[in-house]
């Protein structure tokens, strides 16, 4: 996701796709995906998910595609960042549902440009999930992941061959859907770590844990809006100012939220859009994932300095077309920290 900077990550995982199973895990009652259950907790499938495609879309020119884990398994909620230092180094992570724990935080690790990839289980013999990943400025790499009522961050410093994983013990009882970021900017806070999440075990409340060189003096901030949430997606500035922009299912919103002080608390939280996709069930059925559905979860970046428009918040996420039942892409950008937002911009052009 990050080619030259972090601030010019690609907005491109727009929605997640959540694999469904009817199954659930022996031995705790946290793995069992139930109805009503606003979490993305993963399940271990007993069968192998049935896939069906549409043969008279128009061909897409692509390179060529790679297998990295070459695994038979499933796997899902795939997280990709490249090393700004070196293009070359690539790291792909996932929730590994082929492992004999039922799910696990596995980290692929190219160094030859895709090539060819090892991996490395963060938690081999715990049930774990949510992957997400970062790069600070020198290539030190950050992989944020959970495992039941637990949030972890894993560091692997520039250079090294090991990984080592660490137990955020100020998260609360059951955070859910953590993403990374990290400060690359030239600010205070440059190498800041940043992991926005959402606290099951106190309403969905929006919150981000921070340290400022993400090994150590982890903390947590102040909520950054009500309960309700799901997908607290972090972005930094060129000045260190933080932004949480999270998805509110029950009230068919997105949020936004600035910090000026390195994400110990933040500002009043300002309405990104208002969906008219139906998000009140939590998990919404599109075609291509019926069982158990997709989250039109928001993705955040801002222009770093010296680029046009720096500054610029920009927010995806997917929604339903004001004119029929096709979903969309689309994008809004504030000029004003976040306070206001421009009118969306439909990044697609597919009609069905």
């Amino acid at each position: 996701m990050k080619s030259t900077s972090h601030a010019t990550s690609t907005l491109s995982a727009l929605a997640v796709g959540l694999l469904f199973v009817s199954a659930s895990i022996p031995g705790t009652n946290a793995q069992t995906v139930q109805p009503g259950v606003f979490n993305t907790i993963p399940a271990k499938s007993l069968q192998a998910p049935s896939l069906s495609y549409d043969l008279n879309s128009p061909a897409i020119t692509v390179g060529k595609n790679v297998d990295v884990n070459k695994e038979n398994g499933p796997q899902s909620e795939t997280s990709v960042s490249v090393d700004p230092t070196n293009p070359m180094h690539l790291l792909f992570s996932v929730n590994d549902l082929s492992v004999s724990s039922g799910a696990g935080a596995v980290v692929w690790e190219s160094t030859d440009g895709g090539k060819t990839f090892t991996s490395f289980n963060q938690n081999p013999s715990n049930f774990c999930y949510d992957t997400w990943l970062g790069f600070n400025s020198t290539g030190d790499a950050f992989m944020s992941y959970e495992c039941p009522g637990e949030q972890n961050i894993a560091y692997k410093k520039k250079g090294k061959s090991s990984w080592t994983s660490i137990l955020l013990s100020s998260a609360g009882g059951a955070p859910d859907r953590d993403m990374v970021t990290v400060d690359t900017s030239t600010s205070k806070y440059k190498g800041s770590v940043y992991v926005g999440y959402d606290d099951n075990g106190a309403g969905n409340t929006p919150y981000v844990l921070y340290s400022r060189n993400g090994v150590k003096n982890w903390q947590r901030s102040a909520a950054a809006g009500p309960g309700g949430t799901i997908g607290v997606n972090v972005a930094t500035g060129p000045d260190g100012s933080v932004y949480a922009t999270w998805e509110d299912y029950g009230g068919k919103k997105i949020w936004s939220a600035k910090s000026t002080n390195g994400a110990k608390s933040f500002g009043t939280p300002h309405v990104v859009t208002n969906y008219r996709i139906d998000t009140t069930g939590f998990f919404i059925f599109i075609p291509p994932q019926n069982s158990r559905g997709v989250l039109p979860m928001p993705f955040t970046a801002v222009a770093p300095a010296g680029a046009a428009n720096a500054g610029r918040v920009y927010v995806s996420y997917f929604d339903q077309d004001p004119n029929g039942s096709n979903t969309n892409i689309y994008v809004r950008y504030s000029d004003n920290g976040g306070k206001t937002w421009s009118a969306e911009a439909k990044v697609d052009d597919d009609t069905n």
